[in-house]
């Protein structure tokens, strides 16, 4: 190889100025342009090594918890926007569940297209969501979408406040089965019989928790006087329905409905029979 082959290498991939002939171009700075594009290849190192963890996690017991996920800049924004609503869905959850970092990571792990049909805001305190009974997702889920064998729902649970046993936080089972199990209807919920042994999860808030659809969790009461507010956001892989909603709708990279949009057909399914048998967590 000859000199100037050794330089082509260099001026590809580090986008320095001009190197001088018969070097290396070791003393040579990268410019703006190597600059930005070094950090870029940074980024999706990272990106990849995230993509990793989150999938091998995921598989291994059913779910990841990325601590330090959000800013805490941004948490506050969530939460001042959903204590202005009393707990109702508002632009700045929509944004966040459709636009950013969340759906970005989720589209790496899915591939071409992010699908969802539901966010939800929870405001649990004495009153409101007391105790979730141990569940799957995968109960809400139609039986239809598991016809395909690569079908796959994560739900991101985001607590917009510190989270405790004390004040109900998400519980999930010790051990993890990719498997459905048997379900029954009670006072609005799917459940399950079984005795589990669960694992309370003690986060900041801005930490994250991505869990599979299978993951068998739960949350018990809230024993204190504040509200413990958190997010959960559901994506998925394929375009199927859910539980008498609409086809999904794709949230990234393309969103296919705006707020307003996804808003109105939220309240028709709220006001539809359907809702009565698919009451979510």
């Amino acid at each position: 190889m000859n000199t100037n082959e050794k330089i082509l290498p260099l001026r590809r991939h580090s986008d320095r100025d001009d190197i001088p002939k018969g070097s290396f171009g070791n003393e040579i700075l990268l410019n703006e342009k190597g600059k930005q594009n070094a950090q870029r290849f940074v980024q999706s190192l990272a990106e990849m090594n995230l993509k990793i963890k989150v999938l091998n996690e995921i598989n291994q017991k059913g779910y990841c918890v990325l601590k330090n996920w959000e800013d805490e800049e941004i948490i506050q924004i969530l939460l001042n926007s959903v204590i202005r609503s009393n707990g109702e869905l508002t632009t700045e959850v929509f944004e966040y569940w459709t636009e950013g970092k969340l759906p970005s990571l989720l589209l790496q792990i899915f591939g071409k297209h992010v699908y969802g049909h539901t966010c939800n805001v929870r405001n649990k305190n004495k009153i409101n969501f007391k105790k979730i009974p141990y569940h799957q997702d995968s109960a809400y889920i139609l039986p239809s979408s598991f016809d395909t064998e690569e079908f796959l729902q994560i739900t991101c649970w985001l607590p917009l406040v510190d989270v405790s046993i004390e004040n109900g936080t998400l519980e999930v089972s010790d051990t993890f089965e990719n498997k459905q199990v048997s379900h029954f209807l009670k006072n609005g919920y799917m459940q399950i019989c079984e005795n589990i042994n669960s694992i309370p999860l003690i986060l900041k808030s801005g930490s994250i928790v991505l869990m599979h659809h299978n993951l068998i969790h739960s949350s018990k009461e809230n024993k204190t006087n504040n509200t413990r507010w958190s997010i959960d956001f559901r994506y998925q892989n394929i375009q199927t329905p859910f539980l008498g909603m609409t086809q999904g709708f794709e949230i990234y990279p393309k969103r296919q409905l705006n707020y307003n949009d996804f808003n109105l057909r939220r309240v028709r399914f709220e006001n539809s029979q359907t809702h009565k048998y698919s009451l979510i967590k």
